[in-house]
């Protein structure tokens, strides 16, 4: 039995210890707040059990637990219970403690040895720092009363703040503007309708009969992910020659088409060979060369060298495709 009893009682004392600890490790600080009166810390949480000391005003301390509203705690010269409603909580950051192995602190009127001395703290006091000038803390040691006291027999408690969590990284915010597909100076060929759900681009209207001539640079016309690319038309425009772009693109020749951020698709057709220079599944930025005009496809009738530019709003079909001068302008 005594035992059981001694086995019980050392597991109550370890949780004790432990529950101070955690406190403890936490760095609590409170200070007397009473508008002038002094406190009183009593030997338990409750005005039923015996007054221990007194605290004056002002008076910082340590809190190493809490029971009932009322808080242990702990000074250099009485450790008790005191009533919470009388406890103002302190920031651990602003809370130093004397540390002189015994001896005594003077608190001075300046910050050096040749200010007055108007007090002395024992060693363990705490006080809080409202300010620090060469080596010296400028400190209130209660309502009334401040003063300064070198910082080299003072402790601080600036425990550290949480690391800082890394914050998943935001997809980039898309452009809302779509820019022209096309190197100028351009003019359009052929104007969107019923019949030709595109515009098509071509640079100086009729100059570029022949691969060399001018600009000929396709940009992506605004932020997004290459939905899908066609390059198999492997032969420029000839009477004899067509490529339908793929499944779905017709006569559009070597084809790429963008999926936006918004949901509308761009699509560039007649795009020239070998000179499509993304791929299925490329993230592209707004003003990105993406191509070279050029005259693949069109299995019928003559055609120069131009692009075929779609602007499909929220589905990659041409039954969605609208004017993209709705969108963009040269």
């Amino acid at each position: 039995m005594k035992k059981v009893v001694a086995t019980l009682l050392s597991f109550l004392l370890l949780v004790t210890v432990a529950s101070i600890s955690t406190v403890a490790s936490e760095q609590s600080f409170g200070r007397v707040d009473t508008e002038g009166s002094n406190l009183h810390v009593r030997s338990g949480p409750s005005t039923e059990y015996s007054i221990l000391g007194r605290m004056s005003d002002g008076t910082y301390f340590e809190i190493v637990g809490e029971e009932n509203g009322w808080y242990q705690i702990v000074t250099p010269t009485v450790s008790g219970y005191v009533c919470g409603e009388y406890v103002l909580p302190v920031s651990h950051n602003n809370v130093g403690k004397v540390d002189t192995e015994g001896s005594r602190l003077n608190v001075r009127t300046g910050p050096s040895t040749s200010y007055t001395s108007i007090t002395k703290l024992s060693d363990g006091t705490y006080f809080e720092i409202l300010s620090e000038e060469n080596g010296w803390y400028q400190v209130r040691l209660n309502a009334t009363t401040t003063g300064w006291l070198c910082a080299t027999y003072a402790v601080t408690y600036d425990i550290p703040e949480p690391e800082p969590q890394p914050q998943p990284t935001p997809d980039p915010a898309p452009s809302n503007g779509y820019i022209w597909p096309a190197e100028g100076p351009t003019v359009i060929t052929q104007n969107f309708s019923s019949g030709h759900p595109a515009t098509d681009i071509s640079y100086n209207g009729t100059s570029l009969s022949q691969l060399g001539g001018g600009p000929r640079d396709v940009y992506a016309a605004n932020d997004g992910v290459v939905e899908y690319v066609y390059t198999g038309c492997t032969h420029r425009k000839q009477p004899y020659i067509c490529c339908n772009g793929g499944t779905g693109y017709g006569g559009g020749g070597n084809v790429v088409v963008i999926r936006h951020a918004d949901g509308n698709y761009t699509m560039y057709a007649h795009l020239d060979v070998g000179q499509v220079f993304v791929e299925k599944g490329d993230t592209v930025s707004r003003g990105q060369v993406i191509a070279k005009m050029g005259n693949t496809g069109q299995c019928a009738g003559a055609t120069g060298i131009h692009l075929h530019f779609e602007f499909r709003e929220g589905y990659n079909s041409s039954a969605y495709s609208v004017d993209a001068r709705n969108y963009v302008s040269p």
